[in-house]
């Protein structure tokens, strides 16, 4: 992860929480590269919770959101806030929602999509 400011939290000496602000880029293999306004790494359970501005790239798929989880141990993201994709992602990825609204530039609006890369 890396950001303009960056802020450490500690629980018995031993880093728990990172805190990242302005221009965050978290770059994963399997979830792609996510940029956003401020992120949460959780030391623990090796999640990053990012908000504001979320874009999600991985090769030509692009995702867009209020809010970005991602499990960086399965790969897994979670996009909330209006998240915005493809109508067919690439091959290999999966993409699903619980709400769906066709959009005329070929998109889907979703009130919260889940993005998998293998």
């Amino acid at each position: 992860m890396r950001s303009n400011s960056v802020r450490v939290s500690t629980v018995d000496g031993k880093a728990d929480k990172v805190f990242a602000t302005g221009n965050v880029v978290v770059d994963s293999p399997a979830s792609g590269t996510a940029t956003g306004d401020n992120g949460v790494y959780s030391v623990g359970p090796r999640t990053v919770v990012m908000t504001g501005n979320v874009v999600l790239k991985k090769g030509k798929d692009v995702l867009r959101g209020a809010q970005l989880t991602v499990n960086m141990v399965t790969g897994r993201a979670t996009l909330g806030g209006g998240a915005k994709t493809p109508a067919f992602p690439a091959a290999g990825c999966r993409a699903s929602s619980s709400r769906t609204r066709s959009r005329p530039s070929h998109n889907r609006q979703m009130g919260k999509s889940i993005f998998t890369v293998p």
